[in-house]
C-alpha cells in the first residue's frame, strides 16, 4: 500500500463512538416514538365540549398542550366574533403578556401579515418590531372557515422550532378549531332547543317526549295543571304510568308501533291524575327523527272530558 493510500484511508470509529452513535440514535428513535404517541391523541379532547358555555375551556386545553411540546414565553388565542367578523383575543397565557401581543398584532394588521397568516395552512414566523422576539402565527381554520388565530412568542435567542414540533402544532391547531366549530354547533342546538322549550311552556296542553323504553325525558309546565304532578317528578317516570291500568297495555303497544314504525299514531285512554282521578283524553304521537334513526317520541295530551283545556287542538279555537 502507498504511502498516499495510508492517507486517504478513512479511520475506523472506536467502540467508543459507535456506543455514542448508537446512543444519539435510540434517543432519535424514542423521541419519534413520543411524537407519534402524542400527534395520535391531539384530537382527544378531555373538554366535554356539549356542556361548554364558551369556548376558554378548550383553548385553555389547547395552551397546556401546545406548551407540552413548544415552549412559548406566551401564547394568544383570537377567536372570530361572528356578528362583526373582528378578531378578538380570547385568551392569553400568561396574560401578564395580552398587552404586548395585542400590540404585535395590531402591527402585523397593519403590515398584512396578519392577512397573510389567515390564508397560509402552516406557520409563520416574522419578528417583534424590538426584534427582541419572534412571533409564531397559525390560522385556526376548519374545512369550511376560518375560527381565529394563534399566536406564540418566543425570545429571539430561543432556538428555532424543528419542522416536525411545527408539524405538531398544526394538527393540535386544526383540531382545536374542530372543536370550537363543534362548541357553536351545540351552542346554536341549545338555543334552539330552548326557545322550543319556551313555546312549549306556553302551551295549555300536555306537550311530552319520551326515550325510546317511553320514558319522559320532557314534558312542558301544562303537566301540572292536567295531571297535578310536577313537573320534575313526570320526567322520571314511564308515560303509561300516567294512564288508567286498564289502558295501560294498549298504550305501550301503540307507543312501541310508531317508533318502531317510525310513523304517527293516536289512542284514547283514561290518564290519572295524582290524586286517582281520572279524565278523557286523546293522545297524539309524531316519531322524533335524526336521519333515517328514530331516536324517541313526541306527543300531546289532549282532555277530552271537557274540564281541563275544552279539547281544543293547538291551534283550533272554540265556536263562539
Amino acid at each position: 500500500m502507498s504511502e498516499n493510500e495510508r492517507h486517504i484511508r478513512p479511520r475506523r470509529p472506536s467502540r467508543e463512538d459507535l456506543e455514542l452513535r448508537i446512543q444519539s440514535l435510540e434517543e432519535q428513535a424514542r423521541f419519534t416514538l413520543d411524537v407519534l404517541e402524542m400527534a395520535a391523541t391531539l384530537g382527544d379532547f378531555q373538554t366535554s365540549i356539549n356542556k361548554l358555555q364558551e369556548p376558554t375551556g378548550i383553548l385553555r386545553e389547547t395552551a397546556s398542550r401546545v406548551q407540552g411540546f413548544i415552549h412559548f414565553r406566551a401564547a394568544g388565542f383570537y377567536l372570530v366574533n361572528e356578528p362583526t367578523s373582528d378578531f378578538v383575543m380570547t385568551l392569553c397565557r400568561p396574560e401578564e403578556f395580552q398587552e404586548v401581543i395585542e400590540q404585535e398584532v395590531a402591527h402585523l394588521i397593519d403590515n398584512g401579515i396578519f392577512t397573510l397568516a389567515l390564508r397560509e395552512n402552516r406557520p409563520i414566523t416574522v419578528y417583534s418590531r424590538d426584534k427582541k422576539h419572534r412571533l409564531v402565527l397559525h390560522a385556526l381554520s376548519t374545512s369550511s372557515r376560518t375560527r381565529g388565530l394563534f399566536v406564540g412568542l418566543l425570545q429571539r435567542a430561543d432556538r428555532n422550532i424543528t419542522s416536525m414540533l411545527l408539524s405538531l402544532l398544526t394538527i393540535i391547531l386544526k383540531n382545536c378549531a374542530n372543536a370550537i366549530e363543534s362548541f357553536e354547533l351545540y351552542r346554536l342546538f341549545r338555543e334552539n332547543e330552548q326557545r322550543y322549550r319556551d313555546l312549549a311552556n306556553a302551551l295549555p296542553l300536555t306537550i311530552f317526549e319520551l326515550d325510546p323504553v317511553r320514558n319522559v325525558s320532557f314534558v312542558n309546565a301544562a303537566v301540572t295543571a292536567q295531571f297535578g304532578y310536577p313537573r320534575e317528578d313526570v320526567e322520571r317516570i314511564n308515560f303509561v304510568d300516567l294512564l288508567a291500568w286498564e289502558d295501560r297495555e294498549q298504550a305501550a303497544q301503540e307507543l312501541t308501533r310508531c317508533f318502531q314504525s317510525k310513523r304517527s299514531g293516536r289512542f284514547d285512554s283514561q290518564a290519572l291524575t295524582k290524586s286517582g282521578e281520572t279524565f278523557a283524553v286523546e293522545v297524539l304521537i309524531n316519531p322524533i327523527m335524526e336521519g333515517e334513526t328514530c331516536t324517541g317520541l313526541r306527543g300531546v295530551v289532549i282532555d277530552r272530558s271537557g274540564l281541563g283545556n275544552q279539547g281544543l287542538l293547538p291551534g283550533s279555537f272554540p265556536e263562539s
